[in-house]
């Protein structure tokens, strides 16, 4: 069904609803101010849960070359638990290490 706003895809308790590609073609989705909501109340490989700002991945995350992780605030970037590294660390700027 559609509403003057949106176009509603409906499924009954139990059914799911799956946009399949058969070959190796890309799936977009793309909206004219660049934000897409993905919900879902179940688990998956990539969880984004616009409600509390989570972002789950339960695989191993590519940066691509030339691009970077920062904050949205320009301050430092909080890593709980622990960092295990493979490979070399190249700093640039002062380097801070507390016990």
């Amino acid at each position: 069904g559609s509403t003057a706003q949106e176009l509603q895809i409906t499924t009954d308790a139990g059914q799911s609803f799956k946009i399949l590609e058969s070959s190796s073609d890309t799936i977009t989705l793309q909206s004219a101010d660049g934000n897409i909501t993905l919900t879902s109340s179940g688990q998956g490989d990539i969880v984004l849960d616009p409600t509390t700002g989570v972002i789950g991945l339960k695989g191993t995350v590519t940066i691509y070359t030339g691009n970077k992780i920062t904050s949205s605030d320009g301050n430092a970037i909080q890593f709980g638990n622990g960092i295990a590294i493979t490979g070399s660390i190249v700093a640039t700027g002062t380097a801070l290490v507390s016990g």
